[in-house]
C-alpha cells in the first residue's frame, strides 16, 4: 500500500503546487466579486456532475469481474452524454433565471460538468485496475492544463469568463488523457456490446445506487451551500472569499484525502476479494493520521494567521478571519475524507445516506434560520467538523466489526 500512496501523494503535491502557484496572480488580478463567477461554475459542477452519473462510479468497486466492470464503466459515460444533451435545451430556456453575471453561460458549465463528470469515472475506472501511475498522471494533467490556462488569461488581461473557460479546457485534456490511459491500461472500449452488459449491472445495483447518488447530491449541495447562499443573497464579495479559501486550504488538504482514500479504497479492495478482512489497510491510515494530523494543523493556522494579512491586499479584507474560523471544518472534512472510501468497499450506503442529510440539514439550518445570523460562518463550521468527525469514527468501527464478522 506504501508504494501506491506515495504514487497518488506525489501526484497530489504537485497539482496542488501548480494550484498554488497560481493563486498569487489571480488575486492581485481579480477582485473577490470577480472570482465569484469561478466559485459559482465550481458549484454547479459539482452538484451537476451528480446527475450526470448518478455517481454510479463510486460502485466500480463493488464489481467483481473485471469484464463487467469495463462494460458498466462504457455504460455510464453514454448514460452521461445522452442526459447531457437532454438537459441542454432545459438548461438553455432556464438560464436567465440566474444571476447576471451567470445568465446565459448554464450551457457551458453543464458541458464542463460533462467532461468533470466522465473524467471522475475513468479515474474510478483506473483505480478499480489498480492502475494508480496513470491515475495520478492524469490529475496532474488536469490542474497542469489548468494552471497553463490561467498563466494565459493573466497575460492576455482577459476577464474572470476566461477562468472558466480555462477549467472547462482543463477537464476536456485530463479527460483524454484518462480514456488514452484506459485503452492501454484497462481494455479497449467496445461501446456497443458492453452498454447492455452495463444496464444490467445498473438496475442489479439500482438499491445501492440511489442510496449513494442521494447522498453525493446531499453532500455536494451542502459543501456549496456558501456559494450558493452568499450568491443568492446578493453578495458575491463573500462567495469569491470563501472561494479563495477552499482553492488555499481546503482543496489542497481535500485532495490529499482523496488520494489516501484512493489508496485504501484499493488496497482494501484487494484484501476484501482475498477474504482477509479490511482494517490492515484501515489501521495503516490511522497511523499515518496519527502522526501528521496535529503537525499540519498547527503549520496550516501559523501560516493563516500570519501569512494572508501580508499575501491577500485590502480588497480581500476579511478572508484571515473566515479562514481560521473555517479550520476546525476544513481538517474534520479531510479526516473523514482519508477514510470516506471504506464507505463503497463495506457497502455502508443507507448510513452514509443519513450523515449526508445530517450535514445537509446542518447547512440549511445555518444559513436560512434567523437564529444564526450574524454567526452563520462559526455555526456552518462548527456544526459540520462535528458531523464528519463522528462519521468518521462510525465508519472505523463498522470496517472493525465487518472484518471480524
Amino acid at each position: 500500500m506504501t508504494k501506491s500512496l506515495l504514487k497518488i501523494l506525489s501526484s497530489s503535491v504537485v497539482t496542488q503546487a501548480l494550484g498554488i502557484l497560481i493563486m498569487p496572480f489571480l488575486v492581485n488580478s481579480y477582485k473577490p466579486e470577480q472570482i465569484a463567477l469561478l466559485a459559482f461554475f465550481t458549484a454547479f459542477v459539482g452538484v451537476a456532475s451528480v446527475f450526470l452519473t448518478m455517481k454510479c462510479e463510486n460502485q466500480l468497486f463493488q464489481v467483481g469481474v473485471d469484464e463487467d466492470a469495463r462494460a458498466y464503466a462504457v455504460f455510464i459515460c453514454c448514460a452521461a452524454l445522452i442526459l447531457c444533451v437532454l438537459c441542454a435545451p432545459m438548461a438553455y430556456f432556464f438560464s436567465d433565471t440566474f444571476d447576471d453575471l451567470a445568465s446565459g453561460m448554464i450551457v457551458v458549465f453543464l458541458l464542463g460538468s460533462l467532461f468533470f463528470a466522465i473524467h471522475n469515472v475513468l479515474l474510478n475506472l483506473l483505480l478499480r485496475f489498480n492502475a494508480t501511475s496513470p491515475y495520478s498522471i492524469s490529475k496532474v494533467v488536469r490542474s497542469g492544463s489548468e494552471f497553463l490556462c490561467y498563466v494565459v488569461c493573466l497575460l492576455a488581461l482577459f476577464d474572470e469568463l476566461a477562468l472558466v473557460v480555462s477549467s472547462i479546457l482543463a477537464y476536456l485534456l485530463a479527460f483524454s488523457y484518462s480514456a488514452k490511459c484506459i485503452f492501454k491500461h484497462v481494455g479497449c472500449f467496445q461501446i456497443w456490446g458492453r452498454v447492455k452488459k452495463g444496464c444490467s449491472l445498473f438496475f442489479d445495483m439500482k438499491g445501492n445506487i440511489g442510496l449513494d447518488f442521494l447522498s453525493s447530491l446531499l453532500n455536494a449541495v451542502s459543501i456549496n451551500m456558501p456559494v450558493i447562499y452568499f450568491g443568492m443573497a446578493g453578495d458575491p464579495k463573500l462567495a469569491g472569499i470563501y472561494f479563495m479559501i477552499t482553492r488555499f486550504l481546503s482543496a489542497p488538504l481535500l485532495l490529499i484525502g482523496q488520494s489516501v482514500s484512493a489508496a485504501l479504497k484499493g488496497h482494501a479492495f484487494a484484501e476484501k476479494k482475498k477474504k482477509n478482512g479490511v482494517m490492515s489497510s484501515v489501521n495503516y491510515t490511522l497511523r499515518l493520521l496519527f502522526i501528521y494530523f496535529a503537525p499540519a494543523y498547527v503549520v496550516i493556522t501559523l501560516v493563516v494567521y500570519f501569512g494572508f494579512p501580508v499575501f491577500f491586499g485590502p480588497e480581500w479584507q476579511g478572508i484571515t478571519e473566515i479562514s481560521l474560523i473555517m479550520l476546525p471544518y476544513i481538517f474534520s472534512r479531510f479526516l473523514f475524507n482519508c477514510l470516506s472510501g471504506m464507505v463503497y468497499v463495506i457497502g455502508e450506503f443507507r448510513a452514509n445516506l443519513l450523515f449526508q442529510a445530517a450535514l445537509f440539514v446542518v447547512s440549511l439550518m445555518v444559513f436560512y434560520l434567523p437564529v444564526f445570523e450574524g454567526l452563520k460562518i462559526e455555526a456552518y463550521s462548527t456544526g459540520l467538523a462535528a458531523c464528519y468527525l463522528l462519521f468518521a469514527f462510525y465508519v472505523v468501527a463498522r470496517c472493525r466489526r465487518w472484518s471480524l464478522s
